[in-house]
């Protein structure tokens, strides 16, 4: 298992600056580690649609305008 996270820790293997290990997660991670990171943080129990939930609003966040937002619009994302 310690293999696992050393291939899978982006800021251990890259020793990148723009994923530090106890900040948020960036959307510069590769998919693999952001969902390997996204598992860690929910212990061993997760629901996979709460992950998936999770996974893309870090991957593939949506943006709204303040108009649509005021209109009450609910924009479905169709990434990841």
């Amino acid at each position: 298992q310690e293999q696992l996270i050393r291939t899978v820790d982006a800021q251990l293997r890259l020793q990148c600056e723009c994923c530090h290990p106890d900040g948020p997660l960036s959307d510069s991670l590769h998919d693999t580690c952001l969902a390997y990171h996204l598992l860690q943080e929910h212990d061993e129990l997760i629901n996979v649609h709460d992950w998936y939930q999770s996974f893309s609003s870090i991957c593939c966040p949506v943006k709204v305008s303040s108009a649509k937002k005021r209109k009450g619009w609910k924009i479905r994302r169709l990434c990841c």
